[in-house]
């Protein structure tokens, strides 16, 4: 047996999303728990809401962080220890290991586990990890891998039979689809590029941000529904994962590594850049308003469903559990973040305008500043509102000020001030 310990922990960027998860959501979480305790306009309810789902997706990123920088397996040619992500280190001899299992699956992820000698499952690691493939090695040259029993070999059975159902539900796309993939991917990434160079030159007029990010979002349901498949393939081929030899055996992953080169970042990278457009929206929407946050967060539910209900229809038994938490965080991002961009879109009338007294204005932050128009129109608008600097200037200079009423078709109404045109 080798001497030389060998260890599989989480790679790099498992930590990095956690930390990312953690300060963004942990941000929106402290936010809601504090106008929750210091606002006396704020709605109760919609505070806990909002705490509660932010509060939900920050133990996800603390999770990813205790898991990244914890949860390892190490082999030392003689004993196995592992460390899980919550939990007491524990140990395990050579003798008592009763045998390896490569093609078990952890949250739809291919893994290698390990069972005690009652063949109790007592530890596994994702084929994705750092270290997994020099662990298999070491494990064939100790002879793990082919160590077994006749309870072992009856529970593998049992465990191979349920992985077979899943792995029916994958399909191995035509080439013709991974081409395709290929080509809307490049499409998707120069449209990306583009119009984020545009946009921040100033050559794209603000006034079609919310259109364009709206079509993004129903591009995105189109990508993922139609080339899914190539996605995940494409994903498996990555990472070095392997589900059994039905879909990919080792030898065929390191040769359709070499055939499609440079369409594998390409497939990744155009399936994750549409969150990108999103960007120029949150410059863009600084200045609306909902004035009734009710109605924003329905709206928001409408929009995550609208994403959503039709990927999951159109992919139905072929959709996995990575895919599915990958969808909701899209889903919940483009129904939150981007919900001004898609009811601004989608107006289902147009807008109705209103002339308003202004009260007061005021201005916060350092050297970027935001500014703000108290406003009353006499009968039932008593708001402060979030504008830009040119309307701000014109409130103090006595210019007539209108609010702007823009309806979606998802019920909810966006508020947005201007000068009154002559």
């Amino acid at each position: 047996m080798q001497n030389d310990k060998v260890i599989v922990k989480e790679p790099w960027i498992i930590k990095i999303l956690g930390w990312i998860v953690t300060v963004v959501f942990g941000a929106g979480a402290a936010f809601s728990i504090w106008a929750l305790a210091t606002d006396e306009n704020s709605d109760p309810i919609i505070m806990i809401i909002c705490g509660t789902i932010f509060g939900l997706f920050t133990l996800m990123g603390i999770g990813l962080i205790l898991d990244g920088a914890r949860r390892r397996l190490e082999f030392d040619g003689s004993d196995f220890t592992y460390v899980p992500f919550l939990g007491k280190k524990k140990t395990l001899s050579y003798a008592q290991v009763s045998g390896v299992d490569t093609k078990t699956l952890n949250f739809g992820t291919p893994c290698l586990t390990i069972f005690d000698e009652n063949t109790k499952k007592w530890a596994s690691v994702e084929m994705n990890m750092t270290g997994y493939l020099d662990m298999l090695k070491a494990l064939k040259d100790s002879g793990l891998l082919e160590k077994t029993n006749a309870k072992f070999e009856e529970k593998k059975k049992q465990q191979e039979k349920r992985l077979q159902k899943r792995v029916d539900k994958i399909i191995r796309p035509s080439e013709g689809l991974i081409k395709f993939s290929f080509v809307f991917g490049l499409v998707i990434i120069a449209f990306v590029v583009f119009y984020l160079i545009t946009f921040f030159a100033g050559l794209y007029k603000a006034s079609w941000v919310p259109v364009t990010t709206t079509a993004f979002i129903f591009v995105y349901i189109l990508y993922f529904a139609i080339c899914g498949d190539a996605v995940n393939y494409m994903n498996l081929l990555s990472f070095n994962q392997r589900i059994g030899t039905k879909l990919l055996d080792e030898k065929e992953a390191t040769e359709n590594r070499k055939k499609y080169g440079i369409k594998i970042p390409v497939v990744l990278f155009a399936y994750c850049s549409l969150i990108l457009a999103f960007f120029p929206g949150l410059i863009y929407t600084e200045i609306y308003t909902f004035p009734d946050f009710k109605q924003a967060l329905y709206s928001g539910l409408a929009i995550i469903a609208v994403i959503v209900i039709p990927i999951v229809l159109i992919r139905n038994k072929k959709i996995r559990l990575p895919e599915i938490l990958w969808i909701f965080i899209f889903a919940c991002f483009a129904g939150f973040v981007g919900s001004y961009q898609c009811n601004l879109a989608l107006q289902k009338e147009k807008a109705e305008h209103v002339e308003v007294q202004v009260l007061s204005t005021k201005t916060t932050g350092g050297s970027s500043k935001d500014y703000y128009v108290y406003v009353f129109d006499g009968h039932e608008i008593l708001i402060d509102m979030n504008t830009t600097k040119e309307v701000y200037e014109a409130a103090n200079d006595g210019k007539q000020l209108v609010i702007c009423k823009h309806k979606s078709v998802f019920g909810a109404e966006i508020w947005n001030l201007h000068v009154k045109k002559d």
